[in-house]
């Protein structure tokens, strides 16, 4: 792994890049570790983006979290809520387990399957977590992502002036209003049914 990884990139300091995140499944942590020692050596900042954080039990995840942590090579641990079924206290819930054994800061990649990605966004932000995944418009395979001008209006309102939602809003309203209509991204009945228990409408 360490080799092909070096085929890749090259060193930190000779690369546009400075961090890089690496999505794994529960599964495939082993080589994840690889991948991260790897790039830590080229002198690449790394983030791990566990997936399919509902499948895990909670037992295993604090277990899993320790190990990572253990790792020494990780920056900042992500959660993905891949199924898009999470709701706000399961958010603060897997936090919790998280930030029993991890000291390093957290990010979360909220899915919109029940159309519940930007009120989980909000929710681990309120516990702590830094790093806050978004796209315009929701932007993203299936039922999409949490929307960055709602995030955006979200923390203006809560007293984080620095940031400037209207700036989006052209980009929103526009360019990104027709992507939308030509690639039809977000939640939908299907979606939000096979977020729940696998149901399918027929």
């Amino acid at each position: 792994v360490a080799s092909q990884i070096r085929r890749s990139f090259d060193k930190q300091a000779n690369s546009p890049v400075d961090i890089v995140r690496i999505a794994a499944n529960r599964e495939e942590l082993p080589v994840a570790r690889q991948i991260a020692s790897a790039l830590v050596e080229l002198g690449y900042s790394v983030c791990l983006n566990v997936m399919q954080i509902t499948n895990i039990p909670s037992d295993e995840l604090q277990v899993m979290t320790k190990a990572i942590a253990g790792w020494d090579v990780v920056e900042v641990l992500y959660f993905a809520d891949s199924f898009g079924n999470l709701t706000p206290s399961d958010t603060r819930r897997i936090i919790e387990i998280l930030q029993t054994e991890w000291r390093g800061e957290l990010g979360i990649h909220a899915h919109n399957n029940k159309e519940r990605a930007l009120v989980n966004t909000l929710s681990a932000m309120q516990v702590g977590v830094e790093y806050l995944d978004s796209t315009i418009l929701g932007m993203g395979r299936g039922a999409g992502n949490a929307s960055t001008e709602g995030l955006l209006v979200e923390l203006n309102a809560s007293g984080h002036d620095e940031y400037y939602p209207d700036a989006v809003f052209p980009l929103v309203l526009h360019e990104f209003s027709d992507l939308k209509k030509r690639y039809g991204w977000g939640p939908n009945l299907y979606y939000f049914l096979s977020a729940t228990h696998g149901i399918h409408p027929t």
